[in-house]
């Protein structure tokens, strides 16, 4: 089914796509190169500014090593590594030197020997590392008339410095004593050592900026944070080939600092085009609904139309072909008016009718369970009894008919409705070869009264044995099918077959009846239809049970055939999908119904309320095996003085009684702290009313007529289900499990 569409809607879509496509392109192009011009000028930003800070560190050196140059030359100085009388005049020139220029740290001075000359401040003293001794000896034996002031960077970890990571740079004066010689007119005596002050560089940095100088690897300071991440810059303050150090800066800038506007200009971008987008969908929307304006007022009519309002649209349209359109709707208007009056009066004749006809089968099977109750009760009554064979034969056709009857009336039922659509299926486990067993085993007497051989060929493997279906559905399938074929078959056999794998099951039921013309099987499956009128005469029959076969088969999803030859049987073929289950020990098998033993129900106190004289005799006399205390009420007001008289174990009370009804019964009864089984005893036996009495605060029902095995196997299980619900209090003595 294709999606709708609308011409507003597919404007908007269609352009607007188009627009937001396009905007889309243009901003990843924008962010696109302006990142990446961000990016380039952030990576020449830090490179110059690398060798603006590195070239402004060189020159404060430069200048400082040319304010200490002439010290080279400083007679006191010069001699005190070979006059200690000096060092009193030595060590005061040195303080001054240090307090003098704020970037010097400290002086020393070094004579190639493992120990200071003399130092200030005093831990200058224990300096005689192997690179100042290395550095003094190879000015004390060089030979050269001048010699250039160099920098050293020496590793704390070598000066005994605690902060072990880092160095500390020194600028080296050699000093020279004069000679009175031409040839040799100077002496190197020893070198003094000038410490460099970093923290006295004052090099500004910015937030964002960090910054390294090092020498082979060897930082001499750091400043600013640590930058996980961000855009780096390396230049040489002074390079091994001309200054004899190799000291490089190493700059970091937080990429952020420079990328963070372009982002707050992408962000802006994209916020603008947005709001571009919405104002252009807010035009065309506009523009839009300026040109179907006319035609949402007519579609809102045709709505109307189909959602029953037939009113005639007057609205003032611009456009002469709307104006066709919509006087043409007015015509149609009119006509469908009139058939829809009809309508609705066939409806409400319909619906009064459908109402009519579900009040008379709701009565009529009340009215005709009420009596069936007294003449199936007898007759269970009397198969209890030890009878003559012929006496049995006839209670046991008594039975029969009585089950036939009942048979009929549920049938009317479930015809009903399924006409209305209201029938719905259970999905439980059933053992299909043991309820085709079962329901073989019910009409084995008639079948053996005519002389007909029933037999079951179960084709189906253990493990596609158990299906999912509905039993009491499949049985009522199986019961119209095999009835059938027994009344059609004067003398012979009747097979019943079931066959199937993982993907259905199939059940076949074959007799050697009388058959059917190709004529009678074309009108089979019809309602209230049987082959011919001399079929009905001789066979009877209501003519619903193949059409309700059909139904139920087809309610299941699956197919009922027929194959049949005039004069030599029919073969009905039921295919239904249902799949199989893994049969285990515990499984719920809903069609296994087991003879269940007479309860003991001694000292237990039972309460009928029960307007029918004979129902109460037909009760008393089924109950009579149980040894239960049995109190009979006539009707609802006297049941509830018995009820307050002396509160009872079993209450069951009849829905239907003059005076009180059971409705109002256990209303009352539900007022009190009673919790002791209160059973409804009915014959409107439809799903709503059982759902019906149950939410009212029945705790179960039994149908009428009362079936014996029934009665006995809900008073078994409201009592189990009590002793579950309230172990401790369980009247002692009393046992639903407990058989005579």
């Amino acid at each position: 089914m294709s999606k709708k569409k609308n011409l507003v809607s597919e404007l908007q879509l269609k352009v607007g796509t188009m627009v937001l496509v396009l905007l889309i392109i243009a901003l990843a192009h924008f962010a696109y190169s302006a990142w990446t011009q961000a990016n380039k000028i952030a990576s020449d930003t830090v490179a110059q500014r690398a060798t603006s800070l590195s070239l402004d560190i060189k020159n404060r050196l430069a200048e400082l090593t040319f304010q200490v140059a002439h010290y080279s030359d400083h007679r006191i100085l010069a001699e005190l590594p070979l006059n200690l009388l000096y060092t009193q005049y030595a060590l005061k020139e040195i303080r001054e030197l240090v307090s003098k220029s704020p970037l010097v740290k400290s002086v020393m001075i070094s004579d190639g020997s493992p120990y200071i000359v003399e130092g200030y401040p005093l831990y200058t003293l224990h300096w005689a590392t192997p690179s100042i001794i290395e550095h003094t000896a190879s000015v004390i034996n060089e030979s050269a008339r001048e010699l250039m002031v160099r920098k050293l960077l020496i590793s704390n970890t070598e000066l005994g410095v605690n902060a072990s990571r880092g160095g500390t740079l020194f600028i080296a004066v050699p000093l020279r004593q004069t000679l009175p010689s031409l040839i040799d007119p100077f002496r190197y005596t020893g070198v003094l050592f000038f410490e460099l002050d970093v923290s006295q560089m004052a090099i500004e940095l910015a937030d964002y900026e960090s910054l390294t100088t090092f020498s082979d690897e060897q930082m001499w300071f750091h400043k600013g944070h640590q930058l996980d991440a961000g855009l780096n810059a390396t230049h040489p303050i002074y390079e091994r080939n001309t200054e004899g150090l190799n000291l490089s800066l190493s700059l970091s800038h937080q990429h952020s600092a420079y990328t963070q506007e372009i982002l707050y200009a992408i962000i802006r971008s994209a916020m603008l085009a947005l709001g571009v987008l919405i104002i252009l969908f807010w035009y065309l929307a506009y523009v839009s609904r300026k040109v179907t304006t006319p035609m949402k007022q007519l579609e809102k009519h045709c709505m109307s139309l189909t959602s029953g309002n037939y009113e005639q649209n007057n609205a003032n349209l611009e456009y002469e072909e709307l104006k066709t359109l919509q006087k043409t709707l007015n015509k149609l208007v009119g006509t469908v008016n009139t058939q829809v009056t009809q309508l609705k009066q066939e409806k409400v004749r319909a619906e009064q009718s459908e109402l009519a006809k579900a009040q008379f089968l709701a009565t009529m099977s009340h009215e005709i369970r009420t009596p069936m109750n007294a003449i199936l009760g007898v007759f269970q009554l009397l198969r209890q009894e030890d009878l003559h064979a012929q006496e049995r034969s006839l209670v046991e056709q008594g039975y029969t008919s009585s089950q036939t009857l009942l048979g009929l009336v549920n049938d009317i039922l479930d015809f009903s409705k399924m006409e209305a659509g209201k029938l719905t299926l259970e999905v439980l486990a059933v053992d299909i070869p043991h309820l085709c067993q079962e329901i073989i085993q019910e009409y084995q007497h008639v079948a053996r009264d005519k002389q007909v051989t029933l037999e079951l060929d179960a084709q189906l493997k253990p493990h596609f044995s158990v299906r999912l279906a509905d039993p009491l559905r499949l049985k009522q399938i199986l019961r119209n099918l095999l009835s059938n074929a027994i009344k059609f078959t004067e003398q012979g056999l009747v097979i019943v077959r079931a066959k199937g794998n993982s993907n259905g099951l199939t059940i076949e039921v074959c007799d050697s009846g009388i058959g059917m013309t190709p004529t009678q099987l074309s009108n089979l499956f019809k309602h209230f239809h049987q082959a011919d009128n001399s079929t009905t005469r001789k066979y009877g029959g209501s003519g619903l049970g193949l059409a309700i076969v059909k139904q139920l088969v087809e309610l299941m999803q699956g197919d009922v055939t027929v194959t049949s030859v005039a004069g030599e049987g029919s073969q009905f073929t039921v295919t239904l999908p249902l799949k199989s289950v893994k049969p285990t020990t515990q499984f719920a098998l809903a069609d296994r119904q087991t003879q269940p033993e007479v309860p003991d129900l001694r000292g237990v106190k039972v309460l009928l309320a029960e307007d029918n004289l004979i129902n109460q005799q037909i009760f008393s006399a089924m109950m009579k095996k149980t040894h239960a205390t049995l109190i009979m009420a006539g009707n609802g007001k006297l049941a509830m003085e018995c009820f307050n008289e002396d509160r009872p174990d079993l209450f069951f009370v009849d829905i239907q009684m003059p005076v009180m009804d059971g409705i109002e019964v256990c209303q009352q009864v539900k007022s009190t702290d009673y919790h002791n089984p209160l059973i409804a005893i009915t014959a409107n036996v439809l799903p709503e009313d059982v759902n019906r009495y149950l939410s009212l605060g029945f705790d179960d029902f039994v149908a009428k007529p009362i079936d014996m095995q029934t009665l006995f196997e809900t008073i078994t299980r409201v009592l189990d289900k009590q002793a579950l619900a309230q172990p401790n209090s369980a009247k002692s003595g009393i046992s639903a499990s407990d058989s005579k």
